[in-house]
């Protein structure tokens, strides 16, 4: 890998391991543009980080979201699964172990071929409500003949280790983003949040909350602050500190083992029913 090869876009929201992320990713990449991209709504960082992936200039662009910590490693190992398909596939995505659904599931990190970029800038929605723009630009991509791989690699961890803040955030739109998996999400949430973790607290609370509550779910940290520091008392949680080197040398154990995790468990299965071409 050299830098013509890859440009590396973080999608930052103010993360508590987004420094950590940016870390990792330049220690690896020897060289090859690592560029932060955030602040305003979620659609208007997808449309920024792409035309950075385009304005660097290199054959691949990877979109990893400040909220994952890679395991060593994944960026040689994704872009060599990419360069080894037999057909050019407009973008490839591995999975993460997920910290709020215990689970390994497809989030956090895209690998696009950057000539296919300028093309999927027309395919990202302007419609707020759509709780899913990536996966609908991606979807709308397919539509027009340019396919995707969903890869079965672990690129390291999700949402491990964030603000309480932004997990209340997340999960007030997860209940409306993924509502097939509320009985699942809310069983986990309750055992959690009886043994006294805190990131489970928060999530059982932002549950409650996104049962009554009228705001809309959209993809804007800033629009949503104060829904979260509701949750946040509701829950009985004041935000701890910032991430420590020692919080942080634990992440990438855990991201290390996470890359080394053997075949999915029939429960991981219904996150990703299908590997391959899509």
């Amino acid at each position: 890998m050299n830098g013509s090869d890859i440009a590396i876009i973080i999608r930052e929201s103010g993360e508590r391991t987004a420094d950590f992320c940016r870390e990792r990713l330049m220690a690896e990449t020897r060289g090859a543009p690592v560029i932060a991209v955030g602040g305003g709504s979620f659609p208007d960082t997808l449309r920024r980080s792409l035309m950075a992936g385009i304005d660097a200039g290199c054959r691949w662009t990877l979109c990893v979201d400040a909220d994952v910590v890679p395991a060593p490693g994944a960026v040689t190992a994704l872009l060599a699964r990419a360069e080894a398909l037999d057909r050019p596939v407009f973008e490839l995505q591995a999975m993460v172990l997920d910290r709020l659904f215990g689970v390994r599931r497809p989030a956090g990190n895209h690998l696009y071929r950057t000539a296919l970029l300028p093309q999927a800038l027309e395919h990202i929605s302007v419609d707020e409500t759509v709780l899913r723009p990536e996966s609908a630009m991606i979807l709308s991509m397919a539509a027009q003949g340019h396919s995707w791989w969903q890869d079965e690699m672990v690129f390291g961890l999700h949402d491990f280790g964030q603000w309480s803040r932004d997990i209340a955030r997340k999960v007030y739109v997860q209940a409306a983003k993924f509502q097939r998996f509320l009985p699942f999400l809310q069983e986990r949430f309750m055992a959690g949040a009886a043994a006294g973790e805190v990131d489970f607290m928060v999530a059982r609370a932002a549950l409650e909350i996104a049962a009554t509550s009228m705001v809309r779910p959209v993809l804007d940290a800033a629009r949503l602050a104060d829904l979260s520091a509701d949750i946040l008392v509701r829950a009985g949680i004041v935000e701890g500190p910032g991430l420590s080197a020692a919080a942080a040398a634990c992440l990438l154990d855990q991201a290390a083992a996470a890359g080394q995790m053997g075949a999915r468990t029939e429960a991981e299965i219904q996150f990703a029913p299908r590997l391959g071409y899509l």
